[in-house]
C-alpha cells in the first residue's frame, strides 16, 4: 500500500496530501548535564523523508526530530519538522518592498528560489561577503536553468540576452554585479551595504523578468477576451 503524509507544499501554499518516496530513520543517545551537573540520558529520533506532492508533483525533503527530554504538555515527545525547501513567510510586512513578494518567489524555480532564500537570510543578517558572492551566483544559476552557453559568466550574460531572456540594457548592469561578485569571491572584501542593496533591486528586477512576467503573461492569454 502507498504510504502517505499531510505536509505544507511550498508551490500549492497549503498543507497537502503527499506521497512517501524515501524514508530514513536515525537513533543517537548521548548523555547531557543540567543545571546541577546531573547525568541525563538523551535520545535523539531523527526521521527523513522525501516527499512528492499529489497535487503537483513538487519534490520535498523533511527532517523530523524528536529528543527524549523535550516534552510537551501531555508528556510526548516534541517533534520539530522542517521542510525544505522553505517558505518565504519569514519575509515580513516592513520587508516586502525590499524582497520579491511571496508570489513572485514562488515562480522561481527550486534551485534559483534556494538561493534566493540563502541571499535574503545573508542580507538580515549583514553578512556582506556572503550576499555579494551569492548575487552572483544567482546570475549563475538563471544560466545553469535555462542551459545558457558560455566559456565563462560574461559571456553567458550575452548569451541571455541573445536567448531573448534579459533586455539589452540589462547587459551591463548584470555584467557589473558579474565583477562585484568576482571581487568579493576573489579578494574576500565587502562591499558597501548600499551598493548590495542596489545590486539587489537590479537582481530583484531581472529574476522577475526572467521568471515571474512569463507566467503572469500565461496567466493573461489564458483568460478568454472579453468582445
Amino acid at each position: 500500500m502507498e504510504k502517505k503524509i499531510i505536509a505544507y507544499c511550498y508551490d500549492c501554499d497549503k498543507e497537502t496530501n503527499q506521497r512517501i518516496l524515501y524514508k530514513k530513520r536515525h537513533k543517537v543517545e548521548e548523555i547531557s548535564l543540567d543545571k546541577k551537573d546531573k547525568e541525563i540520558n538523551v535520545t535523539t529520533r531523527s526521521t527523513y523523508l522525501v516527499i512528492q506532492c499529489l497535487g503537483c508533483d513538487t519534490h520535498s525533503f523533511v527532517e523530523m526530530v524528536s529528543y527524549s527530554n523535550y516534552l510537551d504538555e501531555k508528556g510526548i515527545p516534541f517533534v520539530y519538522v522542517d521542510i525544505y525547501p522553505k517558505s518565504d513567510e519569514f519575509i515580513n510586512e516592513e520587508e516586502k518592498g525590499f524582497y520579491l513578494l511571496s508570489e513572485e518567489i514562488k515562480s522561481l524555480p527550486i534551485l534559483v528560489r534556494r538561493l534566493y532564500i540563502e541571499l535574503i537570510a545573508a542580507f538580515r543578517n549583514d553578512l556582506d561577503i556572503l550576499a555579494g558572492i551569492g548575487l552572483r551566483s544567482l546570475i549563475e544559476a538563471i544560466c545553469v536553468h535555462k542551459n545558457i552557453a558560455g566559456r565563462n559568466l560574461e559571456v553567458k550574460i550575452e548569451n541571455l540576452y541573445k536567448a531573448g531572456y534579459i533586455s539589452q540594457m540589462e547587459i551591463p548592469i548584470l555584467q557589473k554585479l558579474r565583477k562585484m561578485g568576482n571581487s568579493t569571491v576573489h579578494n574576500i572584501e565587502k562591499l558597501p551595504a548600499s551598493v548590495l542593496d542596489k545590486a539587489l533591486e537590479v537582481m530583484n528586477h531581472t529574476l522577475k523578468t526572467v521568471y515571474y512576467l512569463p507566467r503572469v503573461d500565461a496567466k493573461i492569454k489564458s483568460k478568454k477576451t472579453i468582445k
